[in-house]
C-alpha cells in the first residue's frame, strides 16, 4: 500500500464538491464571499468563516435548530409561524442565510458597521436570496419573507436595530442561542 491510500483526504472525504475558481464558498445552497482583510475585517476575524458557523448551519439543516413554524412547513398562509431570526456578528452570513433558505420568516444579519464588512454581507445576501425577499434600507417592510444586513457594535444600545423587535431568535458566532 502507498502512502496516499492512507491520507486524511483518502480516508475523510470531503462532503462538499472542491471549491471552483470563482473563490466562492459554498455550503448547500449557498455561494459566499469573504470580505477583504482591509479595515475592521481582519481585527474583527470577519474573514474568515469559523467551525460555529458551520455547527450552526448544520443544526439548522439538520433541524437540531428549527426555523419554522410548529407546522414544519412553510406555505403562504402559515408565513407567520415561521421563526424571526437575528444574526449577531454574521461575518459572512453563513447561519442567517441558510436559516433563511431553509424557511426562516425574517431573518436579520449584523454586524460590526465597517463598510467592508457589511458591502460583503450585502454581496453574499443578494447572491443566495430571490430580490423580492431582500429587504434593503430604502425599503419600508414587505409583506413576505425577507432577509436584510444591518450595523451593529456589540455593546452599544440595540434601540439602533429597525428591525430587531421583530426577532424570536438569535444566532452568535459563539454557537450559542436565546429564545426571546
Amino acid at each position: 500500500m502507498s502512502d496516499d491510500e492512507f491520507s486524511l483526504t483518502s480516508l475523510f472525504p470531503s462532503r462538499t464538491p472542491p471549491p471552483e475558481d470563482d473563490d466562492l464558498i459554498r455550503y448547500g445552497p449557498l455561494a459566499l464571499s469573504l470580505p477583504s482583510t482591509q479595515g475592521k475585517a481582519i481585527t474583527l476575524l470577519a474573514d474568515k468563516v469559523f467551525n460555529p458557523a458551520l455547527v450552526l448551519a448544520e443544526q439548522i439543516e439538520l433541524g437540531q435548530i428549527s426555523v419554522l413554524g410548529k407546522s414544519g412547513t412553510v406555505s403562504s398562509a402559515q408565513q407567520k409561524l415561521t421563526k424571526k431570526v437575528c444574526e449577531l456578528g454574521a461575518g459572512t452570513g453563513l447561519p442567517g442565510l441558510f436559516a433563511f433558505t431553509a424557511g426562516a420568516g425574517k431573518v436579520v444579519l449584523t454586524d460590526y458597521p465597517d463598510e467592508n464588512i457589511l458591502q460583503c454581507l450585502w454581496g453574499n445576501l443578494r447572491r443566495n436570496v430571490d430580490a423580492e425577499n431582500v429587504l434593503s434600507p430604502d425599503k419600508s417592510e414587505i409583506d413576505t419573507r425577507w432577509c436584510t444586513v444591518e450595523g451593529y457594535e456589540w455593546g452599544t444600545d440595540t434601540e439602533g436595530l429597525n428591525r430587531l423587535d421583530q426577532v424570536s431568535s438569535v444566532l452568535t458566532f459563539q454557537a450559542c442561542r436565546w429564545r426571546f
